[in-house]
Protein backbone atom coordinates (compact mmCIF):
# COMPACT_ATOMS: atom_id res chain seq x y z
CA UNK A 1 0.00 0.00 0.00
CA UNK A 2 2.12 2.80 -1.18
CA UNK A 3 0.50 6.45 -1.18
CA UNK A 4 -3.21 4.94 -0.29
CA UNK A 5 -5.66 5.23 2.33
CA UNK A 6 -6.88 2.47 4.44
CA UNK A 7 -10.42 2.88 2.87
CA UNK A 8 -9.32 2.33 -0.95
CA UNK A 9 -8.11 -1.69 -0.40
CA UNK A 10 -11.73 -2.76 0.75
CA UNK A 11 -12.92 -3.40 -2.72
CA UNK A 12 -9.88 -4.61 -4.39
CA UNK A 13 -9.29 -6.97 -1.16
CA UNK A 14 -13.57 -8.49 -1.70
CA UNK A 15 -12.14 -8.54 -5.43
CA UNK A 16 -9.41 -10.58 -4.23
CA UNK A 17 -10.99 -13.31 -1.53
CA UNK A 18 -14.24 -13.95 -3.84
CA UNK A 19 -11.98 -14.89 -6.82
CA UNK A 20 -9.35 -16.70 -4.53
CA UNK A 21 -12.35 -18.70 -2.34
CA UNK A 22 -15.52 -18.26 -4.73
CA UNK A 23 -17.60 -21.12 -3.68
CA UNK A 24 -17.09 -20.40 -0.27
CA UNK A 25 -18.84 -17.83 2.02
CA UNK A 26 -17.50 -15.66 4.34
CA UNK A 27 -18.73 -15.34 7.61
CA UNK A 28 -17.00 -12.28 8.98
CA UNK A 29 -14.97 -9.81 7.74
CA UNK A 30 -13.08 -7.32 9.97
CA UNK A 31 -11.85 -4.13 9.55
CA UNK A 32 -10.73 -0.81 11.81
CA UNK A 33 -12.38 2.49 11.74
CA UNK A 34 -10.08 3.73 9.33
CA UNK A 35 -11.17 1.51 6.47
CA UNK A 36 -14.91 3.21 7.44
CA UNK A 37 -16.92 5.04 4.22
CA UNK A 38 -20.13 4.22 3.36
CA UNK A 39 -19.81 2.90 -0.20
CA UNK A 40 -17.11 0.39 1.72
CA UNK A 41 -19.63 -0.60 4.02
CA UNK A 42 -22.56 -1.31 1.21
CA UNK A 43 -19.55 -2.98 -0.83
CA UNK A 44 -19.21 -5.64 2.09
CA UNK A 45 -22.75 -6.20 2.63
CA UNK A 46 -23.39 -6.75 -1.31
CA UNK A 47 -20.35 -9.33 -0.84
CA UNK A 48 -23.09 -11.61 1.15
CA UNK A 49 -20.50 -11.56 4.45
CA UNK A 50 -23.09 -12.00 6.70
CA UNK A 51 -21.05 -10.14 9.62
CA UNK A 52 -19.57 -7.03 8.45
CA UNK A 53 -17.58 -5.90 11.43
CA UNK A 54 -16.41 -1.84 10.32
CA UNK A 55 -16.93 0.24 13.17
CA UNK A 56 -17.42 4.04 11.94
CA UNK A 57 -15.62 6.91 13.58
CA UNK A 58 -17.04 9.80 14.96
CA UNK A 59 -21.25 10.43 15.79
CA UNK A 60 -23.46 7.83 14.72
CA UNK A 61 -26.85 7.89 13.52
CA UNK A 62 -29.29 5.61 15.27
CA UNK A 63 -29.03 2.48 12.89
CA UNK A 64 -25.22 2.75 13.14
CA UNK A 65 -25.58 2.14 16.67
CA UNK A 66 -27.92 -0.76 16.19
CA UNK A 67 -25.19 -2.41 13.97
CA UNK A 68 -22.64 -2.00 16.04
CA UNK A 69 -24.52 -2.28 19.37
CA UNK A 70 -25.50 -6.24 18.87
CA UNK A 71 -23.46 -8.71 20.39
CA UNK A 72 -22.14 -10.29 17.82
CA UNK A 73 -20.90 -7.53 16.74
CA UNK A 74 -19.21 -6.48 20.08
CA UNK A 75 -17.52 -10.30 20.29
CA UNK A 76 -16.16 -10.34 16.52
CA UNK A 77 -14.88 -6.96 17.34
CA UNK A 78 -13.00 -8.33 20.20
CA UNK A 79 -11.79 -10.72 17.77
CA UNK A 80 -10.08 -8.50 15.85
CA UNK A 81 -7.86 -7.20 18.95
CA UNK A 82 -5.89 -10.29 17.84
CA UNK A 83 -4.86 -9.02 14.91
CA UNK A 84 -3.93 -5.85 16.56
CA UNK A 85 -2.26 -7.86 19.08
CA UNK A 86 -0.04 -9.21 16.27
CA UNK A 87 0.94 -5.83 14.86
CA UNK A 88 2.19 -4.78 18.19
CA UNK A 89 4.18 -7.98 18.09
CA UNK A 90 5.54 -6.69 14.88
CA UNK A 91 6.04 -3.15 16.58
CA UNK A 92 8.38 -5.24 19.38
CA UNK A 93 10.62 -6.99 16.46
CA UNK A 94 11.78 -4.32 14.58
CA UNK A 95 8.82 -2.64 12.91
CA UNK A 96 8.08 0.44 15.67
CA UNK A 97 10.83 2.73 13.63
CA UNK A 98 12.46 2.07 10.20
CA UNK A 99 16.45 3.63 10.46
CA UNK A 100 16.78 2.67 6.92
CA UNK A 101 16.11 5.72 4.14
CA UNK A 102 13.29 5.19 1.57
CA UNK A 103 10.65 3.04 -0.06
CA UNK A 104 13.65 -0.14 -0.41
CA UNK A 105 14.92 0.34 2.89
CA UNK A 106 11.65 0.60 4.54
CA UNK A 107 10.30 -2.97 2.44
CA UNK A 108 13.66 -4.79 3.53
CA UNK A 109 13.03 -3.76 6.77
CA UNK A 110 9.00 -4.88 6.81
CA UNK A 111 10.59 -8.31 5.43
CA UNK A 112 12.84 -8.75 8.53
CA UNK A 113 10.34 -7.73 10.86
CA UNK A 114 7.96 -9.96 9.41
CA UNK A 115 10.95 -12.65 9.24
CA UNK A 116 11.38 -11.88 13.41
CA UNK A 117 7.94 -12.30 14.22
CA UNK A 118 7.64 -15.83 12.57
CA UNK A 119 10.95 -17.19 13.87
CA UNK A 120 9.77 -16.09 17.72
CA UNK A 121 6.55 -18.13 16.93
CA UNK A 122 8.49 -20.79 15.49
CA UNK A 123 10.42 -20.92 18.34
CA UNK A 124 7.63 -20.73 20.65
CA UNK A 125 6.25 -23.50 19.05
CA UNK A 126 9.39 -25.83 18.99
CA UNK A 127 9.65 -25.00 23.07
CA UNK A 128 6.16 -25.75 23.70
CA UNK A 129 7.21 -29.36 21.91
CA UNK A 130 10.13 -29.99 23.83
CA UNK A 131 8.44 -29.19 26.95
CA UNK A 132 5.46 -31.83 26.19
CA UNK A 133 8.49 -34.57 25.31
CA UNK A 134 10.11 -33.76 28.83
CA UNK A 135 6.85 -34.30 30.39
CA UNK A 136 6.42 -37.20 29.18
CA UNK A 137 9.56 -38.89 29.73
CA UNK A 138 9.43 -37.59 33.21
CA UNK A 139 6.28 -39.28 33.82
CA UNK A 140 7.88 -42.90 32.29
CA UNK A 141 10.94 -42.31 34.46
CA UNK A 142 8.32 -41.96 37.51
CA UNK A 143 6.29 -44.99 36.29
CA UNK A 144 9.19 -47.12 36.17
CA UNK A 145 10.29 -45.80 39.87
CA UNK A 146 7.22 -47.29 41.19
CA UNK A 147 7.16 -50.43 39.68
CA UNK A 148 10.85 -50.84 41.27
CA UNK A 149 10.01 -49.95 44.42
Amino acid sequence: MENERDASQVKPLIDRLQKKFNHQDIYSHSFDKGFYSKANLDTLQQADIEQVILPKRGKMNQEEKQRQGTKQFKQLRDAHSAVESNINMLEHHGLNRCADKGLPGYKKYVGLSVLAYNLHIIGNHLIKLERKKQEERLKKQAARHRRAA
